[in-house]
């Protein structure tokens, strides 16, 4: 990481940018990597918590863990994986 701080303190500022994205975020340093773990509200705060750490750590090296809260109640996700299952090949093939 190209910072003039050490691992603790990177990571302290980490915590303090990305507490506006979600507090249910980790932020875990393992060497030049930062790991970003938790659940955010949207998409949009998932991209802005890997961007934060990558400004504030100076790295391109950042891991992105972290999932959309209510993943599971995604309804055009669910209508997509019950609309095309992976038994039943597409109508374009010549199966």
């Amino acid at each position: 990481m190209s910072s003039k701080y050490g691992p603790a303190q990177i990571k302290a500022e980490i915590q303090k940018a990305l507490h506006e994205v979600g507090s249910d975020i980790a932020v875990i340093l393992d060497g030049d990597e930062v790991i970003l773990e938790g659940a955010v509200g949207t998409w949009a705060d998932r991209i802005a918590a890997e961007r934060i750490a990558r400004a504030v750590s100076g790295t391109d090296r950042v891991s992105n863990r972290i999932v959309k809260k209510d993943a599971g109640n995604d309804t055009v996700h669910e209508a997509g994986i019950e609309s095309f299952p992976a038994s039943d090949p597409p109508a374009w093939t010549s199966g």
